[in-house]
């Protein structure tokens, strides 16, 4: 893919300057002068993104104690790391079924929320020209490391992210796709971090066993949801430093 392909407008959005974090789904950010509470939908530790003073993009919600939710922040310009997750979801259900993504071409959702022993996967998706039945489990790789341009998984240790992968990887049936959303406009590729020590394994375990490993480059430029590469490289080894 060339230029990025704008696939969702958020033109509402506003800019704020985030305060501090209060617990896992709120923060305080200064927003037009006023101090308000925002709803933030990542469950990561965020350390490197979400500290007092950085420059956040939130847009409006229908929540009294939360007004607004944080959907970015500043990398430079008009670049942001997209870390909303419900906009990663939203984007990858457009890409989809707009067929702007390569592997998956010719899918559509036909579920959302599959259990699959007792765990939530994210999509049940379906050929519409075979009929063949692929699930896929998203996860949000926001966590940048600079000195290889990586994005990583996770940011902290997920016990949550290993069980999904382990469904996956005892699955049948089904095409079993895990995809990383490397939210960093400056990611050229996916790899699993150095904090879970259990999860770089895990992944080649999945490889292993027919999972498939994809990564989708996904930020916000200006005031749109852009995708970057539909097909972002992986790989399966944590950084070296």
């Amino acid at each position: 893919m060339g230029m990025p392909l704008r696939i969702l407008s958020i033109a509402g959005a506003t800019e704020c300057m985030f305060v501090r974090r209060e617990n896992r789904f709120v923060g305080l950010a200064r927003c037009g002068g006023r101090d308000t509470r925002v709803h933030i939908n990542n469950t990561g530790r965020l350390l490197d993104l979400l500290f007092p003073g950085a420059e956040v993009l939130c847009i409006e919600i229908d929540s009294p104690r939360t007004p607004l939710r944080v959907v970015g922040t500043r990398v430079d310009g008009d670049r942001w790391t997209l870390i909303d997750t419900k906009l990663q979801e939203r984007v990858f259900i457009l890409s989809v079924e707009g067929g702007y993504i390569p592997w998956l071409a010719g899918y559509r959702v036909v579920k959302r929320d599959l259990d699959l022993g007792g765990l939530k996967i994210d999509f049940l998706l379906r050929s519409l020209h075979s009929g063949r039945e692929a699930i896929v489990e998203l996860k949000s790789a926001v966590y940048y490391h600079p000195s290889d341009r990586s994005a990583r998984y996770p940011d902290t240790i997920s016990h949550r992210g290993r069980r999904h992968i382990e469904a996956l990887i005892n699955s049948s049936g089904y095409e079993r796709y895990l995809v990383f959303i490397a939210g960093h406009p400056e990611a050229e590729i996916f790899g699993p971090s150095s904090i879970d020590p259990i999860l770089p394994g895990l992944l080649k375990r999945a490889l292993e066993a027919g999972v498939l490993i994809k990564a989708i480059k996904i930020y916000i430029d200006d005031r749109s949801v852009v995708l970057s590469n539909p097909d972002l490289p992986t790989t399966l080894e944590p950084p070296l430093i």
